[in-house]
């Protein structure tokens, strides 16, 4: 995606909606630009100060004002903006180009962003993978929420189409912003590595000199007549000194000592340095919650669950690698289905067959559990994983009596029998929310589960129960509410529910 100038982005903002950003009460704060830049009074005076920028007369905000309306108006708003010629816009054109990029730098957006990437665990050398790794989504959500407020917020909490395109812009610059700096490290790395070389290759010289000395006096020591000439180069009064070096025991002693010499002389490949970080933890009593399972092979887990085609039921078996079919559209399920497409598999690993078996485990008896994997290694598949499979065992049950694989013979505690027809609450941070959703729709087959959020300010959910709950198709244990945690504090039921219930966090998971 081509870099846009941070001027003509604040003109397409601009463009699509026209309170945006100026009228907005968060940007204001951070800029300190109380309405219109080109905004003035109409007093007939042209060398009159304009309203809210100091810099700038009547007369060269009138100018401002005609050049972004002509952008507007254009029919190409990105090529009238970056007409070099000297035409009728030509002074409001270098008028904003100059005041944008000069007050960009005390608005102190480019801090912001650098703060918000690292909040988020993202160093400049990862920006090249932010879509796979998803980096992108997260912190959209943030910089929109610093720079807007709840402006850049539908009432199902995702960002406004215009405030989108304007957070992507500001990534792409930020990211065409770090590739230069890595840039320009890169090279000075290269150069150093230069002079380093250059440095290591005379130090070797040198060091081999001073071998050849040490070997002269080594041979002058011994009175080794077959290296005789070599101590000619010597001063005479060395010479006479080592002539008086007479006994064997003499000569051993400075020959043992040279040598210790030219051992610290000459540089050691490999050296290791060793750092001891034990600090007597007792672990001993530590456990995984998982050791049943260590032996177990990946095809004897999927036995274990009940399901011998080796699939997570409700589950895609393909997904995008590049995130851009929606997989719940019908040309997004079409296209994952085509054997032909671009797809890669998508399957649960043995550690995370081993995290859905001992949740179901828990959920079974009712008691709650913890999913602490590291960052990075699918718990988030585990979770969807789990309502899948309960509701296939929900199924499963009411068909045969019993719930499949290893849990043939339990019974649901709280039913004393099937596991009851009930949806799931999933509980996230507001910025986590647009990511859950994504990845639900990921993992699960389009039409196998309805996702409902429930989110935003509570007038605009009081219609949730009858425009979105009594809507569904789907029975209510293949439905998923997708909740905030800021409406837990201001809704009774979901505080007080009986519903199989996921509190998420950044780095935690549990039912």
């Amino acid at each position: 995606m081509p870099t846009i100038p941070y001027p003509l982005a604040l003109i397409q903002l601009s463009t699509v909606d026209s309170t945006l950003p100026w009228s907005n009460p968060v940007w204001q704060s951070l800029t300190n630009v109380l309405g219109d830049p080109w905004a003035y009074s109409y007093g007939g005076d042209k060398s009159a100060a304009a309203a809210h920028v100091d810099e700038w007369t009547v007369g060269k905000a009138q100018a401002v004002e005609a050049f972004i309306n002509n952008c507007k108006s254009a029919q190409d708003p990105t090529l009238h903006y970056g007409i070099k010629r000297k035409d009728n816009d030509h002074e409001g054109r270098s008028s904003w180009n100059i005041w944008v990029k000069t007050s960009w730098a005390k608005w102190k957006i480019n801090t912001l962003v650098d703060n918000i990437f690292q909040e988020s665990g993202c160093e400049p050398h990862d920006l090249p993978t932010m879509e796979a790794a998803q980096i992108k989504q997260v912190v959209a959500i943030k910089l929109a929420d610093v720079l807007f407020g709840d402006d850049a917020f539908t009432h199902g909490s995702f960002i406004v189409a215009p405030i989108m395109t304007f957070v992507t812009t500001l990534l792409v610059s930020t990211w065409s912003r770090y590739r230069k700096v890595l840039k320009r490290q890169t090279i000075s790395i290269e150069k150093k590595t230069r002079k380093v070389e250059e440095e290591w290759r005379e130090t070797v010289e040198n060091l081999n000199s001073r071998r050849e000395q040490v070997d002269t006096l080594l041979a002058a020591a011994k009175k080794d007549s077959t290296k005789a000439e070599s101590s000619l180069g010597l001063p005479k009064s060395l010479r006479d000194a080592l002539d008086r070096l007479a006994t064997e025991e003499e000569v051993k002693e400075l020959e043992l000592l040279i040598e210790t010499t030219l051992a610290a002389m000459v540089p050691i490949e490999g050296d290791k340095v060793v750092i001891d970080f034990a600090e007597n933890i007792d672990m001993g009593s530590w456990k995984s919650g998982v050791e049943e399972y260590d032996t177990r092979s990946e095809d004897e887990l999927w036995e274990d669950l009940g399901l011998p085609e080796k699939k997570l039921p409700f589950f895609q078996t393909r997904s995008d690698p590049d995130a851009a079919v929606d997989p719940w559209s019908e040309e997004g399920q079409q296209w994952l289905d085509n054997p032909a497409s671009p797809t890669q598999n998508l399957a649960p690993r043995w550690h995370q067959l081993v995290g859905i078996l001992r949740l179901i485990d828990r959920a079974l008896d009712g008691r709650p559990v913890m999913l602490m994997d590291g960052v990075g290694v699918g718990k988030t598949m585990q979770a969807v994983g789990l309502i899948a499979c309960l509701a296939h065992y929900r199924e499963h049950y009411r068909k045969h009596g019993k719930f499949p694989g290893k849990f043939a013979q339990r019974l649901c505690k709280k039913t004393g029998g099937n596991i009851p027809d009930l949806p799931t609450v999933i509980m996230s941070p507001p910025n986590l929310h647009h990511q859950w959703m994504s990845e639900i729709q990921r993992y699960l087959r389009r039409a196998t589960f309805d996702v409902l959020p429930y989110t935003g300010k509570h007038a605009a959910r009081s219609q949730w129960w009858t425009m979105a709950w009594t809507k569904c198709q789907q029975p209510p244990i293949r439905r998923i509410i997708l909740a905030t945690t800021n409406v837990s504090d201001c809704c009774g039921w979901l505080a007080e529910s009986k519903l199989t219930m996921m509190f998420c966090r950044q780095r935690k998971t549990m039912q």
